[in-house]
């Protein structure tokens, strides 16, 4: 017991008490992320006497802080939090008013050289040990996310802003193509709106190894750079009675001017496309892609075929039919894929900002604020900051972001 108490009495001795303290707040970091009071409790019963106490104090708050936040704090936004946490605090109150952003950043600096235990990202702090629970999409809102617009890992180390293949009927609809003669198309519905390197939807279907002898038998029929394990290198996106199973097959052609999507394959994906979306799409619009020229190359055979296939259906009788869940009329070849999203209430919903990106410092910066606002210093160092995370000119502005990767 006497060895015990000298060894206790010589680490007391000679370690500095902050870093002491410091290292025992590291150990119970976890008990602190499931009970944040804990650490509210425990600084308070330390005491703010003098200046080292004070930091304590500060320390366990700005830790609780962290454990909870779903995104990296700032010294503004910490400093912010204290003050509405601490005001019901008759003691401490007005300390927490008195307190400044370069005070909170120089000890969270402090943390981070000394120990390790937060990370920083351009000047905004989060626990290390919560890395995990930190890797967020914080660029997609939470209406959208509600709507299904996720993400999906398309590479090593990559990660796309995506509509989940469950929810994509949720952004899109079909209906008659602008192009005249061109039958049903694909277009966004009317209260969403996608932003530039978006997965929109993926090309689904039948794998087939090898194409039929007649190609343009299979208008629907698209070829794999990187084939599946099954080593499949096509997949036709209709089946043998011609029903359509996925919406990015009635996507149409328009050029290569016209084209605002395009089709993607991901390495770390093989066997898959995707369609992913060139520029922003607007509300209302209608996808376009570049089939390439060697689909109009048997566009002659097609047209032959058409004729002889509109000649049979018009004997066979009518095209269109009557969903008995919701009474809306569809196509028969698109009977079966509105069945499976048949009365979904999220897809008829409309969100309240058509933006799927929140407005906050991690992410975009308001390009519609006023130019009398926009030359404030404060306010060009924000712009400066938010462009260092999107640049919307960029195809690649949603792949790759410290808040992106889950």
């Amino acid at each position: 017991m006497k060895l015990i108490c000298f060894m206790l009495f010589f680490v007391f001795a000679n370690a500095p008490l902050a870093r002491l303290r410091e290292r025992f707040l590291i150990w119970s970091n976890e008990s602190m992320v499931d009970e944040p009071s804990r650490a509210s409790s425990t600084a308070s019963s330390v005491g703010t006497s003098g200046e080292e106490d004070a930091d304590e104090f500060l320390r366990g708050h700005i830790f609780a802080l962290l454990a909870r936040a779903r995104i990296p704090l700032s010294p503004f936004h910490i400093r912010r939090q204290l003050v509405r946490r601490l005001s019901s605090d008759q003691d401490h109150s007005e300390w927490a008013r008195e307190l400044n952003d370069n005070q909170i950043g120089r000890l969270c600096r402090s943390l981070e050289a000394a120990s390790g235990v937060l990370g920083s990202w351009i000047g905004a702090f989060f626990l290390q040990v919560r890395m995990d629970d930190m890797k967020r999409n914080v660029l997609i809102s939470e209406e959208y996310q509600r709507l299904g617009l996720g993400l999906l890992a398309g590479a090593v180390a990559s990660t796309v802003v995506a509509v989940l293949p469950s929810a994509e009927h949720r952004f899109f609809e079909p209906r008659d193509s602008s192009i005249h003669n061109a039958g049903q198309g694909l277009f966004l519905r009317p209260s969403r709106m996608l932003r530039q390197g978006t997965v929109m939807c993926e090309y689904r279907g039948r794998h087939i190894a090898a194409p039929p002898r007649n190609v343009a038998l299979c208008p629907y029929m698209v070829e794999i750079t990187t084939p599946d394990a099954a080593g499949n290198r096509y997949i036709d996106g209709v089946d043998e009675h011609g029903n359509v199973l996925c919406l990015a097959a009635l996507i149409n052609d328009r050029g290569t001017d016209g084209a605002n999507a395009e089709f993607v394959e991901y390495e770390g994906l093989p066997g898959r496309v995707f369609v992913t979306s060139m520029r922003d799409i607007t509300p209302g619009e209608e996808i376009f892609v570049s089939y390439g020229q060697s689909y109009w190359d048997e566009e002659k055979s097609r047209e032959k075929l058409g004729r002889q296939h509109a000649k049979r259906t018009r004997q066979e009788g009518p095209q269109w039919q009557r969903c008995r869940k919701c009474r809306v009329t569809v196509p028969n070849r698109l009977h079966q894929l509105h069945l499976q999203t048949c009365s979904d209430l999220l897809a008829v919903e409309k969100v309240s900002d058509l933006d799927p990106l929140p407005r906050n410092e991690f992410t975009s910066f308001d390009d519609q604020m006023p130019l009398s606002l926009r030359f404030r210093t404060d306010i060009k160092l924000l712009s400066k900051r938010c462009m260092t995370f999107v640049d919307p000119a960029d195809s690649a502005t949603y792949a790759n972001s410290h808040v992106d990767a889950c």
